[in-house]
């Protein structure tokens, strides 16, 4: 099984373990550091077995792990990791929302999840335990603000990096910051720039906010006490997207009294210091370094920067009090996959109009392998993937 691309696309690290799902199939897996064993943990149950780009992002409360939807799926999972039940929470829904890219991550506070959007119209925030909601729209009010930010931007989308002060959560859309209180549900925005940006890591830092763009590869110095902004002059190691030389910034944070600034396509992490002064640190990712697009996203937890490989079944850690670094790549040769073959049996045995007919092995050597557009089947001889057209599925199922 060492052809098969785990591809994480969400993942939270409980103790040694890292909870993750990926993006080119329906499932929740579990990696071990220590052995570096991936078990497989479950799979949700409203979509079919075969949908991907289910979720984004992994919040904790006790035992229970919540899954933040991303494109295919629109409810929450709620998964207890000790009594194996799932719940499904569904978000709130107009007609005609289209399936996109709705959460870029989500943040723990006091009893709420609060929800971080990119495309879906507003903040979300939901209490753990009563799964009250309250919707914080900020797409109607950003364009009300300022309406002609659709003829300088791209989008109108948020960025999955973000800061946290006290109760106030900073976070980016395009050039434009929007600050939002969690306690309060208050929100205001402050334009960055008046030419078009994509603000993709912010941090606070020495009580001014430092931004990264990844369009022209700027550092930018901004004090939101007296609006003052200012350029950071400091080589990225990349012009930047619009110059033609992207180099995709997609974070920032702070260790000890250094900013850290992360690349797609580096193979080194960027210290900068109180001076601006710039310092790289190679990162020991061996034959990794061969590929364009390395890393697209991070988490900083007691220490330590953890950053999955793209496409690669591995993850780097990198233990920022001494910055030594450790590759852990994923040992699947006791994979357990036995409920999905059941759920693909199940859609299987039944060749009826409205239901997809994917034989099991297209799934496991097509939807998990490196080369996910594989669409000939090798079982039997047989040719194709699928007989009927699937229906959409409008239904919502709940435990």
């Amino acid at each position: 099984m060492s052809d098969f691309v785990m591809d994480m696309k969400g993942f939270k690290v409980v103790k040694n373990d890292i909870y993750f799902c990926t993006y080119r199939a329906n499932g929740i897996f579990k990696l071990n550091v220590p052995t570096q064993k991936v078990d497989y943990v479950t799979l949700t149950d409203t979509v079919k077995p075969t949908d991907k780009n289910l979720y984004v992002d992994i919040g904790v409360n006790g035992t229970k792990l919540w899954f933040i939807p991303c494109v295919s799926v629109d409810d929450i999972l709620v998964y207890d990791i000790v009594d194996k039940e799932k719940k499904y929470v569904s978000i709130p829904m107009k007609e005609g929302d289209e399936k996109k890219s709705r959460f870029g991550a989500v943040y723990d506070y006091k009893e709420w999840f609060v929800f971080v959007p990119m495309l879906y119209p507003a903040i979300l925030k939901i209490n753990k335990e009563t799964f009250e909601m309250q919707c914080v729209p900020w797409k109607e009010k950003l364009l009300e603000r300022f309406p002609d930010f659709l003829q300088v931007n791209q989008t109108a989308l948020v960025f999955s990096d973000f800061e946290v002060v006290d109760e106030t959560m900073y976070l980016l859309a395009e050039n434009v910051v929007i600050k939002y209180n969690m306690e309060t549900d208050e929100i205001s925005f402050h334009k960055i720039c008046n030419e078009e940006r994509m603000y993709t890591g912010i941090v606070y830092y020495n009580e001014e906010f430092i931004l990264v763009d990844r369009f022209y590869s700027e550092l930018i110095r901004w004090n939101e006490k007296d609006g003052s902004v200012n350029k950071i002059e400091a080589d990225l190691g990349f012009l930047g997207e619009k110059l033609q030389d992207p180099g995709y910034p997609f974070g920032l944070c702070k260790v000890d009294n250094q900013i850290v600034v992360m690349q797609q396509w580096a193979d080194y992490l960027l210290l900068i210091n109180s001076e601006w002064e710039v310092c790289r640190l190679p990162l020991e990712i061996g034959e990794y370094k061969r590929t364009d697009t390395k890393f697209q996203q991070y988490k900083l937890v007691d220490g330590k920067l953890y950053m999955p490989l793209l496409d690669k079944n591995a993850i780097l850690i990198v233990d920022t009090s001494d910055w030594s670094q450790e590759i852990v790549e994923f040992d699947m040769s006791q994979l357990d996959l036995s409920e999905v073959h059941e759920r693909l049996e199940q859609e299987v045995h039944t060749i009826n109009e409205g239901i997809l007919y994917y034989q099991l092995e297209d799934f496991l050597q097509g939807v998990i392998k490196r080369d996910s557009s594989r669409e000939k089947s090798e079982l039997q001889g047989n040719v194709g993937t699928k007989i009927y057209e699937v229906e959409e599925n409008t239904g919502k199922v709940s435990k």
